[in-house]
């Protein structure tokens, strides 16, 4: 089993435990660290550290404030990370996967969300991330297509100017766990993110 189905399929199971065990008030990003981290562990490809200070925009950060840490970090040799959780930039040489929980119902909101999947009377909308199939999709960081302007501009708004970025990402979704079960229990969608060449 790969690392990424083995992420998603452990912590949806998790969850489906803990709301079993009425528990599920308590959900939070922060009481998914745990389960995680163990899943990681699992792997024994190299140390898990949690709250790594990110290798790149953390000595780039000035002044006061928490400076920009990766969620979860696989290293074979510290610090180099190669395998980075929850991570938006990283070095070409770090997977890096993106894990999204929540109900069944709540997460089909979001997928249906302007914001996330594009306008409405647009044919050539497309959501930031494919969550209807495993094929790889790209997502361009450049203002194409026009609508998503306004969300670039927040997300790069005091992007360090010596830092470069790349044009488009690419993703891959693996299959969400569990499949088919009722809109009021947990599921979990995990992606792969990486840069083109």
């Amino acid at each position: 089993m790969d690392l990424l189905r083995r992420v998603t399929e452990g912590l949806g199971a998790w969850l489906h435990y803990e709301f079993c065990c009425d528990r599920s008030e308590l959900f939070s990003e922060k009481y998914l660290a745990p389960p995680v981290g163990i899943l990681l562990s699992s792997a024994q490809i190299g140390r898990v550290f949690a709250e790594f200070k990110h290798p790149v925009l953390a000595p780039l950060m000035t002044g006061r404030g928490r400076r920009p840490a990766l969620d979860f970090v696989i290293s074979e040799s510290y610090p180099t990370p190669n395998l980075a959780i929850e991570s938006k930039w990283v070095s070409d040489d770090t997977d890096c996967f993106f894990v999204l929980g929540g109900k069944k119902r709540d997460l089909s909101r979001l997928f249906l969300r302007k914001e996330f999947s594009g306008p409405a009377n647009r044919s050539d909308a497309t959501p930031i991330l494919n969550y209807k199939s495993n094929h790889s999709s790209s997502l361009s960081l450049t203002p194409d297509p026009h609508y998503r302007i306004p969300l670039l501009r927040k997300v790069f708004e005091g992007w360090p100017p010596s830092l470069s970025a790349p044009q488009k990402i690419m993703t891959r979704r693996t299959a969400p766990f569990p499949k088919g079960h009722p809109s009021y229990q947990y599921q979990v969608f995990a992606w792969k993110i990486s840069c083109p060449p």
